[in-house]
């Protein structure tokens, strides 16, 4: 089981308590070939993420804001994750994730409303 809060790098603090030997995976989460929401995690959580096939329900407590989502990769759950309401509405949106520095021309810039077809990341209208 993986705790998202656990391997998010969403502040300075994060960065600064996570530094060292992890790896960091910048990925981007895509709904109907466009970015929704960007976020940095530790990369073996990253290639976890990014090598699901799906994503189903697992457990939700409302009253705490915890929730589960199951990791499916060739029709098994390969692992479960702890997370907050936005993260488990957004994998339950049939959301894609991809590694954004993935070879990627312009990866740093990529940001919500980015368009990603033929397998790389586009700005809007271009």
């Amino acid at each position: 089981m993986i705790n998202y809060s656990e391997v998010v790098w969403r502040t300075q603090e994060d960065k600064q308590r996570k530094f060292g030997s992890i790896k960091a995976m910048a990925i981007a989460f895509v709904i109907d070939q466009e970015v929704v929401f960007t976020d940095v995690v530790d990369a073996s959580f990253g290639d976890i993420l990014c090598s699901a096939d799906s994503f189903t329900e697992d457990s939700v407590d409302e009253l705490n804001n915890v929730y589960s989502v199951n990791i499916i990769k060739d029709e098994t759950v390969i692992d479960t994750i702890i997370c907050d309401e936005m993260i488990y509405s957004l994998l339950l949106s049939d959301a894609k994730p991809y590694d954004i520095d993935d070879g990627h021309e312009h990866a740093k810039l990529v940001v919500e409303g980015w368009k990603f077809l033929d397998g790389t990341f586009k700005l809007p209208g271009v």
